[in-house]
């Protein structure tokens, strides 16, 4: 601006300028995504979010990055088995199951390489007894 004196001024003259704080091009950073919190399931991912200014009051709020959201690992999922059931039959080969399921949402969480067997092979005796026909005449 323009300072004047129309005389005999008296004191300092005003200020010919003053400092000014321009926010039109502040914008909102952020740091990368940290771990997901969960090992097996649904979690949630944080970072860091800031104005490029320093001051997040020169950023606009409405335009704010979000600073959570949701992830999901598998990381820390496993198999888990319940136990054998009994042998199918009582004398000789049979079969015996067993529950299998993953820790996380569903078995494409966990390993397909790795998942336990659900069935197998199993022989029993206990049932079993000596079957026998009369003497013949010979």
């Amino acid at each position: 601006r323009e300072v004047t004196c129309g005389g005999v001024c008296q004191g300092t003259a005003p200020a010919r300028e003053q400092s000014c704080y321009e926010t039109a091009g502040c914008i909102w950073a952020a740091t990368e995504w940290g771990p997901c919190d969960a090992s097996c399931g649904v979690g949630v991912q944080a970072r860091q979010v800031f104005c490029d200014s320093g001051s997040d009051a020169d950023c606009d709020a409405a335009e704010k990055l979000l600073d959570r959201r949701q992830c999901r690992s598998t990381s820390g999922c496993t198999w888990r088995t319940s136990a054998w059931s009994l042998c199918s039959t009582m004398c000789g080969v049979g079969s015996q199951q067993r529950d299998v399921s993953c820790t996380g949402a569903g078995e494409e969480d966990c390993a397909a390489a790795v998942r336990p067997e659900g069935h197998r092979a199993c022989e029993e005796t206990l049932g079993c007894s000596w079957s026998v026909t009369e003497w013949s005449a010979w």
